[in-house]
């Protein structure tokens, strides 16, 4: 996996806190709507299947937003799921990734930041519960023969 070249389009910072505020939020959400409007430009894809990504390449995440598990048909989607991308991945700016995480650190340098995970059955992935979240880092390289590095942050509601 390589990345694309950094877009010379500035960083729009955003605040991890307030991407973590964003969780089980609708897109009508006051303070969802508040947070996008000040992410740059962002992209809303239509609904499929398997959801609704917002894309925000200049502040270096996604969000999945996901039908609520036994809600009635038509109730609006929540974002349950957000992604923090590196630099140049799928042509967005890299996101400050949070407790000190930085993009290509190895598996064992992230342990040493975060602690033994609570699950690391995957090779490519390792997860903690962290900040009231599930924190999942997923690593790459491992499959070209060389360490397991840091390529990107998902985090998902605990529970």
């Amino acid at each position: 996996m390589v990345a694309k070249p950094v877009p010379k389009t500035p960083t729009v910072p955003v605040e991890y806190s307030a991407l973590l505020a964003t969780l089980r939020k609708t897109l009508a959400d006051p303070a969802l709507e508040a947070l996008l409007a000040r992410s740059g430009k962002i992209r809303v894809q239509k609904p499929r299947r398997d959801g609704q990504y917002v894309v925000c390449k200049q502040a270096g995440y996604t969000l999945l937003l996901e039908p609520v598990e036994g809600a009635p048909r038509g109730t609006p989607l929540q974002v349950s799921q957000i992604f923090l991308h590196y630099p140049g991945q799928d042509g967005a700016r890299g996101f400050a990734f949070p407790h000190g995480l930085v993009f290509g650190q190895t598996q064992a340098e992230v342990r040493k930041l975060l602690g033994e995970p609570v699950n690391s059955g995957n090779p490519y992935a390792d997860f903690w519960d962290l900040d009231g979240v599930t924190f999942c880092v997923s690593y790459w390289g491992r499959e070209a023969g060389g360490p397991n590095t840091l390529c990107d942050v998902r985090i998902t509601p605990k529970g």
